[in-house]
């Protein structure tokens, strides 16, 4: 009985990790290998994962599918720079310190916590990477690599270091991407949206809500959608009235 219980949790801590990978490939700048191992490799490990986890978060996942049997590498270069690119206003914004902070004290001490998170784990950005730590695509990588390190963790002699992964998760979800994940994900597949990224939003979505449940973990009530730039510009924080 303890050894299927803990082949069951590794199935799903794998399911898991299928999931976070995939998620951050798909919101990775789409050259020709990352979009080929997203359509392939890395969406077949979700389709077979899904069903390990909820029938919510299987369906999108089904309909990312769906969405990504036409894309080409052009269309998808051309949806990741009408919906991140720096030369027009973006649809939403791929940062957690927008959706969290109010001011820049409390978005150095973010960004602090979060690299703090990383070095625990051994984890140090590439230096050519231009992302900043509370990126989504390295909040869900850094999920990635606890998900899959519980996995192949969990049972026998090394279980110990399978529930410490586990409990960096709860607080990396409690702290971090749980607090605003789903709400831009939300975002992303909101308004303008391309099929494909429409499809993305709706699976990242579905797949931290379930996240969040299965830890405990209330998502950020304030997570707010991020102003365009113009929209920014203005808007003065510290208008009579307004909030700071």
């Amino acid at each position: 009985m303890v050894g299927a219980a803990a082949s069951r949790l590794d199935r799903v801590a794998f399911a898991r990790a299928a999931l976070y990978r995939l998620l951050a490939e798909a919101l990775s700048y789409p050259d020709a290998e990352t979009a080929t191992l997203v359509r392939e490799a890395y969406l077949d490990d979700a389709l077979g994962a899904a069903p390990l986890l909820d029938a919510d978060t299987a369906a999108a996942v089904r309909a990312l599918r769906r969405a990504l049997a036409g894309l080409n590498a052009g269309e998808a270069e051309q949806a990741f720079v009408a919906t991140f690119g720096h030369a027009r206003p973006q649809l939403v914004v791929p940062n957690e310190c927008p959706y969290v902070t109010t001011n820049l004290f409390q978005e150095s001490d973010t960004l602090a916590d979060i690299a703090g998170f990383y070095r625990a784990f051994g984890v140090e950005p590439r230096a050519h990477r231009a992302e900043r730590h509370d990126h989504i695509v390295l909040e869900l990588e850094f999920m990635y690599l606890l998900t899959f390190k519980e996995a192949g963790a969990a049972g026998g002699a090394m279980d110990a270091e399978a529930e410490i992964c586990r409990d960096a998760q709860r607080s990396f979800l409690s702290a971090h991407l749980g607090r605003w994940g789903a709400r831009f994900f939300e975002l992303l597949g909101g308004p303008g949206a391309s099929r494909y990224y429409a499809a993305v939003g709706r699976a990242g979505a579905d797949f931290l809500r379930y996240e969040a449940a299965r830890f405990g973990v209330a998502p950020e009530r304030t997570a707010r959608a991020v102003l365009l730039p113009d929209e920014a510009e203005a808007s003065c924080p510290l208008a009579p009235g307004g909030e700071p």
